[in-house]
């Protein structure tokens, strides 16, 4: 009788590793892969490149994305691509076409009404994301957090809050189309 390993599903998150974020979307997948979830990285070398996976054309396929990228609040709010120029909230709203997914952005500034807007507008059903600058080390264990209590089986509302409890983790905000 041969033995047989059972066939084990699995949630699956993409990370977008936008720019120079260090250790965060290796460290990312190594926590999540121990929470049983299923990781792919897109490493994103150009603002082209970040504009494809975020209009859809390079297929993420997976419900929960997570933005490692830097953020900056100037002039109305954007995600910075090095070298080029950012990617605002009007650029988003043009953009994004992520229908049905979950969007976690790890950049400092970007947890506002517009950037979830723009969300939005692209199909996505809830946006995360720091409402001012985050120390990365916080954005990591806000996320580690997150997705631990999700592999627990919490809501995505349940998890944002008890992942908020820490230090600067207190910054991230969950939002919703329509408030809900």
């Amino acid at each position: 009788m041969a033995w047989e390993v059972p066939l084990v599903l699995k949630d699956t998150v993409s990370i977008v590793a936008i720019g120079d974020t260090g250790l965060e979307p290796m460290a990312l997948r190594t926590m999540l892969e121990a929470f049983n979830f299923r990781v792919d990285i897109h490493w994103v070398g150009s603002r082209k490149e970040a504009v494809e996976i975020l209009r859809g054309s390079i297929p993420t396929f997976f419900p929960y994305i997570i933005l490692s990228c830097h953020g900056d609040p100037t002039n109305g709010g954007c995600i910075l691509v090095p070298d080029e120029p950012p990617l605002t909230i009007a650029d988003l709203a043009s953009i994004v076409h992520l229908p049905e997914r979950v969007v976690l952005n790890l950049g400092c500034a970007t947890g506002t009404e517009a950037f979830a807007a723009a969300f939005f507008k692209g199909g996505c059903v809830a946006y995360i994301a720091p409402a001012d600058y985050v120390e990365g080390n916080a954005a990591i264990f806000f996320a580690i957090h997150l997705f631990y209590f999700l592999a627990q089986k919490k809501s995505l509302r349940e998890a944002v809050e008890l992942s908020r409890a820490h230090d600067e983790c207190g910054l991230f905000r969950l939002y919703l189309p329509n408030g809900a």
